[in-house]
């Protein structure tokens, strides 16, 4: 078995107790003391309930006005958060978000930002998922073991797949280890294939 996995489990479970604790008191702290700050409070909560109910409603039309509006820089940070809520909030959904950045913005653009906002939600949830939960396996199985050799197709497969969330291949190498070059390169070819769905919409 490998030497000190359940000492390192509970560190990192007391990391995540504490990034938690640390961001629930710097809200309240904004919401109760730095009044100046309000309002960039209550504009991101008004962002998140509006891409939330646009994407549960699958509002490609209403989606597409309000990046093209933003512009293809500007429109990333609200990318990055509706590929979260696509991500863990409304998973195995339709592929609205890939629809609205190509009516949006035409193939081209749309190929990069979906690229760019898709990737990075997979790379901070594999990074988490190493992190929190890629000893687990070893801890059950008592030692290291390599990814077995159906992982990387079933990857592969799972990241084209546009009704599948991204989260779960992500989760899934993560917590078999598979290294970050091979996820890597499985995501980017994956995705590719999964943003090249939302052209034939």
């Amino acid at each position: 078995m490998p030497q000190d996995i359940i000492p390192i489990l509970k560190i990192k479970a007391l990391i995540l107790c504490a990034i938690l604790s640390i961001c629930t008191t710097i809200y309240f702290l904004i919401l109760h003391y730095f009044y100046m700050l309000n309002s960039y409070v209550y504009t991101a909560e008004f962002h998140w309930l509006f891409l939330t109910g646009n994407l549960k409603s699958a509002n490609i039309s209403l989606l597409s006005e309000y990046f093209k509006a933003l512009g293809p820089l500007d429109c990333l940070p609200n990318l990055l958060l509706s590929q979260v809520i696509s991500t863990f909030i409304n998973p195995f959904s339709w592929p609205v978000l890939a629809f609205s950045i190509v009516n949006a913005f035409g193939p081209g653009t749309a190929i990069l930002l979906n690229l760019i906002s898709a990737s990075s939600i997979g790379l901070c949830t594999y990074g988490l998922g190493l992190f929190f939960s890629g000893d687990i396996l070893a801890l059950t199985c008592k030692k290291y073991i390599s990814p077995p050799r159906w992982m990387m197709p079933a990857l592969f497969i799972l990241f084209c797949i546009p009704y599948i969330t991204i989260l779960l291949p992500a989760i899934l190498a993560a917590f078999f280890q598979v290294k970050l070059k091979y996820f890597f390169m499985l995501m980017i070819t994956g995705l590719l294939i999964r943003i090249a769905f939302g052209f034939i919409h």
